[in-house]
């Protein structure tokens, strides 16, 4: 088998405020193979983002890194140098952001933004980066492409916006994209549109890409595996069909009921009593034993067994819903 774009195994990650750690991320484990989309989910505040982050060393000075390795394509970016990661950064890998609006620069026009990248990783002169960026707005569907080299993000609506984010993503052609949660702040209908942009380009450049979302509906439009993050940790991985019908991890099963479901007719949804626990009051054991309805005694301490129900599809759970029950 040949090696993954991207392996992360075993990452641990703590932010340190004085002489106090919170501990964000816990012995995560997860790979993207080329031409694959790996769906990371999770509810708000469970560590996706951090973990995505950390791939390229985007974390703030405060973030340490008391275990683990982050291979891509086999080299190793923990403790990697500046020349490593800026080579890294943009080249080997391209990010869409959460936001557009915050991410790029208020002051520079689109031009500037999507040139900037162009020139510290591909030697061309003006001319050819011009005609480089022109190629990026049509490749990613923004009509009058050379109209729009000189707006700036504010003339811009917020469709438009992501769609030079993710021009400036793809400016080098990365072999690993991702994604966080590009379609947040964007109407349904936008949403559709860049989605389906997303996988085209991804299938046209047979890239590797980690999608950073916490909604399952575009999980199961968009991905090929999925990795269910929870309170740091990851709570289940597999494909997405057999993952979508058989939940192993009562927190899968959760997600799952809380899908709107056209066919169900008039029905309440479901909920997962409680709440995700904060960075740093993760409790010890389970981490979501304290929302589960199946826990039990041994859910509450010691070290949660990984249970697999296939060759690629796997949770870490004391009581696997083989049968799929929410």
């Amino acid at each position: 088998m040949t090696r993954p774009l991207l392996e992360v195994r075993d990452l641990s990650i703590d932010f340190a405020s004085g002489d106090t750690l919170t501990h964000a991320v816990h012995t995560a484990s997860f790979s993207v193979e080329k031409g694959e989309t790996l769906a990371l989910v999770g509810e708000s505040g469970s560590g996706k983002t951090v973990t995505a982050m950390s791939v390229l060393q985007l974390l703030p000075p405060a973030a340490r890194y008391p275990s683990g390795s982050i291979r891509l394509k086999g080299e190793e970016m923990l403790g990697a140098g500046k020349q490593t990661l800026r080579r890294a950064r943009g080249d080997t890998v391209g990010v869409v952001f959460q936001e557009p609006m915050t991410s790029l620069n208020p002051l520079h026009t689109v031009h500037r933004q999507i040139a900037e990248v162009i020139a510290t990783h591909r030697p061309m002169n003006r001319q050819r980066i011009r005609e480089r960026t022109i190629e990026l707005l049509h490749l990613v569907g923004i009509a009058e492409a050379e109209k729009r080299l000189g707006a700036f993000p504010h003339e811009l609506s917020g469709g438009q916006r992501q769609r030079v984010m993710i021009a400036i993503a793809l400016a080098c052609r990365p072999q690993v994209l991702i994604a966080d949660e590009p379609t947040t702040a964007l109407d349904v209908t936008v949403q559709m549109q860049v989605l389906s942009l997303i996988r085209e380009l991804c299938d046209a450049f047979d890239m590797g890409v980690l999608f950073i979302t916490h909604d399952l509906g575009v999980v199961s439009e968009l991905a090929d595996r999925v990795a269910v993050m929870y309170g740091g940790k990851i709570a289940e991985t597999g494909p997405v069909e057999e993952l979508f019908r058989n939940p192993l991890h009562p927190y899968t099963g959760g997600l799952m009921g809380c899908v709107p479901d056209p066919a169900a007719g008039h029905r309440r949804f479901r909920t997962i009593p409680g709440q995700a626990p904060k960075p740093g009051e993760v409790p010890e054991g389970c981490k979501f034993a304290p929302r589960c309805a199946h826990v039990q005694p041994a859910c509450r301490a010691g070290a949660v067994p990984a249970v697999a129900a296939g060759a690629r599809h796997a949770a870490h759970c004391h009581f696997p819903l083989f049968r799929g029950e929410p």
